[in-house]
């Protein structure tokens, strides 16, 4: 587990990175776009997946360490995901102020897929393939209330998102795009 500077008992932001170890280019260029955040209360849990388990075993993980998330919200950043701007937190944390939600769901680059979530479904219920899970955050107590709903598949950000609108949690849309996708993929090492 790593942290922001001056990291306060209680950080804004919980960011789950899976990590392929063999993708060490990806990953210092996901540490790299955290490191550049103005806002530096965040921290940082890294899942290593050292032997090559992908994304189902990664996602058996999330429950796993459920209980070692401190932030008021979380994120998933995979090792191939990287914060576009440098504000990204603190315009995160600005909206999950102004709205009080449960969700706060904003736009990816996914490379050739486009900026999602499209136009299509934005502000509407997310479907498959069209968000994932570095498209919104969670406030902490959902997260960890629903973190079995991460199941050993690799769609399973989409599970999860899927659920939590299902159960009717508040969802705020921040229309700006905040990550980006280095490679498409599926964690394919370099």
């Amino acid at each position: 587990m790593t942290a922001g500077k001056d990291l306060p008992v209680t950080p804004f932001l919980s960011v789950f990175t899976r990590h392929m170890a063999s993708r060490p280019r990806q990953f210092e260029e996901c540490l790299r776009s955290l490191t550049a955040q103005t806002d530096q209360d965040f921290e940082q849990i890294v899942i290593v997946d050292h032997v090559g388990r992908g994304v189902a075993w990664a996602n058996r993980q999330f429950v796993a360490y459920q209980q070692a998330v401190r932030g008021d919200y979380v994120l998933t950043l995979d090792d191939d995901d990287v914060l576009v701007r440098p504000e990204a937190v603190a315009l995160l944390r600005a909206a999950a102020a102004e709205s009080q939600a449960d969700i706060i769901i904003f736009k990816g680059d996914h490379g050739p897929l486009g900026i999602l979530p499209d136009r299509l479904v934005w502000q509407k219920r997310p479907l498959h393939g069209h968000i994932s899970g570095q498209d919104f955050i969670v406030r902490r107590e959902v997260w960890q209330r629903h973190a079995d709903c991460y199941p050993a598949i690799y769609a399973a950000d989409y599970a999860f998102i899927s659920e939590l609108w299902r159960c009717g949690y508040k969802a705020h849309w921040l229309d700006v795009v905040l990550t980006k996708q280095q490679c498409i993929g599926r964690g394919k090492p370099e």
